[in-house]
């Protein structure tokens, strides 16, 4: 049932499209030119990619060649254009063209929407950010290979549409929700940057013997900290099995480079593992015991290389991949989980220094880890030293995940409020009345048909 005055039809109803610009030749063709084209002062090809890294100010345009232009410089983008991505991870992402002070037209991969009069542009926008458009655009554009939509299958989506004053009055109600929405998703994040900074202050002023001071005092003892090649403290190290678990639980358990990570503490997830198997004789060099190190070793993000985390009460027979590094260390002299609050923390400036990359992929090795420095004091300090971090890290750290709580609940608020919007709830009754005694208050279906009517005279 939907409400007074709405009727649901397809977005071939109410758009049509900008004549998309496809390229003489390959697009990667274009890119190879692109100086070429540029110093031709040719339009520029506005990509998906493009709009969000804030076009105004980014400097990897490609540009069309002489046929491209020739083809729609009666067809140039203009400001608040509505451009959607029609292939790739983005597909069906909605924008709008940001003001901007050069030529521009439509890659490839993009297409324009032009609207009628029958519907308010940001009512347009905010629907095509809601859960139904989503669902719609995942079960039309289903299929292998690289995510795409064309205009018949974009076209087939279902919209709810609503009588101008409606419209406006939904969007306005829309803005002002988020609006407050905002503000309070500002006001989390903004925590959430104060508890990050205290975290780091902790660790830093730890590993400086800052945490420690009082209770240097009241031991009578000295502040003796050491400090020297991790390789001086480290036993044995080693890269993990090569080999590519199963899902049949055929094997042993082997932990993998998630373990470390996604993990949000010190410790390895010593349950995120999978089945592999292993020559029997091999168990024991690839065994994972309490205490141990692990490292990770590769990844194409900076941040997880070198990250340390430590073995805790794992499985029977568990080992290890060979994403990962296996460090240990004389329990003498160093305690593991000091060792791992150090080099994730004051030591991992040190460790970003060392890792290596390739095609875009950062590595790491033991050799490497083992040259970096590290300072710590005695024994019995060192205990001190993670019961001070841990003690004032542990409220942090509980803190941190009713934030993530809330940002979660947030946008999971912002799909609500889309949703009451599109199914007619988010309006009250008494803002409803106002809407229908606007003058230009009509049965969405009426207006649309004299539109139309109008278009053929």
């Amino acid at each position: 049932m939907i409400n007074k005055g709405w009727t649901n039809m397809s977005f071939g109803e109410i758009i049509s499209f900008l004549t998309d610009y496809q390229a003489n030749g390959s697009f990667a063709a274009l890119k190879e030119n692109v100086r070429t084209y540029k110093e031709a002062n040719y339009a520029v090809l506005v990509r998906l990619k493009d709009l969000r890294e804030n076009l105004e100010n980014s400097r990897n345009f490609i540009y069309t060649d002489e046929h491209g232009y020739n083809f729609l410089k009666k067809s140039f983008l203009e400001s608040d254009d509505i451009l959607v991505a029609n292939v790739g991870a983005g597909v069906g992402t909605t924008l709008l063209m940001p003001k901007f002070n050069q030529r521009a037209t439509l890659a490839p991969n993009m297409f324009k929407v032009i609207l009628c009069q029958a519907i308010v542009k940001k009512y347009f926008l905010y629907f095509s950010n809601s859960l139904n458009f989503w669902q719609q655009l995942k079960l039309v554009s289903a299929g292998s290979g690289q995510p795409k939509i064309n205009k018949d299958q974009y076209k087939s989506i279902h919209f709810p549409l609503a009588p101008l004053p409606e419209q406006r009055a939904i969007v306005s109600k829309i803005e002002q929700l988020f609006s407050e929405l905002d503000n309070g998703i500002a006001n989390l994040k903004a925590a959430k940057e104060k508890l990050v900074i205290y975290r780091q202050a902790v660790l830093k002023k730890a590993f400086e013997g800052e945490l420690t001071k009082k209770w240097r005092k009241l031991n009578d003892s000295e502040m003796i900290w050491n400090n020297v090649e991790f390789k001086e403290l480290v036993t044995s190290s080693r890269n993990g099995f090569t080999g590519r678990p199963n899902e049949d639980g055929i094997g042993i358990p082997r932990l993998g480079i998630t373990a470390v990570t996604q993990s949000n503490s010190i410790l390895a997830n010593v349950n995120d593992y999978k089945y592999i198997e292993i020559p029997k004789e091999k168990e024991d060099t690839y065994r994972l015991k309490e205490g141990d190190i692990v490292v990770c070793r590769q990844n194409g993000t900076l941040d997880y290389v070198g990250k340390f985390a430590l073995v805790k009460d794992p499985i029977d027979r568990l080992i290890f991949s060979d994403s990962l590094i296996r460090i240990r260390i004389n329990e003498n002299e160093l305690l593991p989980r000091y060792a791992v609050y150090f080099f994730n923390s004051f030591g991992r400036k040190e460790i970003e220094k060392k890792c290596a990359t390739t095609a875009g992929n950062y590595s790491i090795n033991s050799t490497s880890i083992k040259s970096i420095e590290i300072v710590y004091p005695t024994k019995e300090e060192q205990k001190q030293v993670i019961f001070e971090i841990e003690s004032r890290l542990s409220v942090c750290d509980n803190i941190l995940v009713n934030i993530d709580e809330g940002l979660v609940k947030s946008e999971a608020l912002r799909q609500s409020i889309l949703k009451q919007a599109f199914e007619g709830k988010l309006l009250k009754e008494e803002e409803l009345e106002v809407c229908r005694k606007e003058a230009d208050w009509e049965p969405a279906e009426e207006l649309l048909e004299r539109i139309k009517t109008k278009k053929k005279n």
